[in-house]
């Protein structure tokens, strides 16, 4: 949802969370081992994740604009990410 907020563990996010949670496992931008484990959530995501979308296309998204998707039609994207 639009509040969600990135777990501070960007290794194995919120794995028992279905929110944005699940979304925030850095593996790209770097070497996947040294995705963070514990993140300061104020700071800049690093990183990003291959998504597939619902039009058939798939493309490298910065976790940082995870929030700038259309996740459903009622999203509202924030103006400013949450921490």
């Amino acid at each position: 949802m639009e509040g969600d907020v990135p777990p501070s563990n960007l290794y194995y996010g919120k794995l028992m969370d279905y929110g944005m949670g699940r979304c925030m496992i850095a593996r790209h931008g770097g070497n996947p081992t040294r995705a963070p484990q514990i993140f300061d959530t104020r700071q800049k995501l690093p990183g990003g994740i291959s998504m597939g979308l619902a039009d058939g296309h798939a493309e490298l998204v910065k976790l940082e604009d995870l929030w700038k998707l259309r996740w459903h039609l009622d999203w509202r994207p924030p103006a400013q990410r949450p921490q």
